[in-house]
């Protein structure tokens, strides 16, 4: 179905005359871990973010960045990540034992999330010894549902 907008208001449709989401309450929000010398771990939620009651969310960008900040004694996987249980705003692996060796990762996205719905970040590195450097985010818009 073809959904003509009226030309006195712009944000309506002849259809619906619900506005859009930017007109809903919008607030920009923003859920982030930045740590330095981080030691070796298992997989650790670092922030999380849960879409209240009547409300919606749209994710609007992702961002990650891990720098190896001393040597590992035997290098490991090292992981972030950011997103729900099925939908994932960004995946970053680095895998390099340099000191000051750096992955990043930007990802301008438009994901929409629904009411109890939980955004995570989370690392992971299973090296042993060494430590790292991360600074992970994702910015979101949320709005009357």
């Amino acid at each position: 179905m073809f959904l003509a907008r009226r030309r006195d208001r712009p944000n309506e449709s002849q259809v619906s005359p619900r506005a859009l989401y930017y007109d809903r309450n919008p607030i920009a929000r923003m859920i982030y871990y930045r740590a330095n010398g981080v030691a070796p771990h298992a997989a650790t939620q670092r922030a999380s973010y849960t879409v209240p009651t009547g409300k919606k969310a749209l994710v609007v960008g992702a961002s990650a960045m891990m720098m190896r900040a001393t040597a590992a004694t035997s290098l490991g996987r090292v992981h972030s990540f950011g997103g729900t249980a099925s939908s994932i705003a960004f995946d970053c692996y680095h895998k390099n034992n340099t000191v000051d060796s750096m992955v990043t990762v930007q990802n301008p996205i438009q994901y929409p999330f629904f009411e109890g719905v939980q955004l995570s970040l989370a690392t992971e590195d299973l090296s042993t010894g060494g430590t790292m450097d991360y600074d992970i985010s994702t910015t979101f818009t949320e709005f009357d549902a």
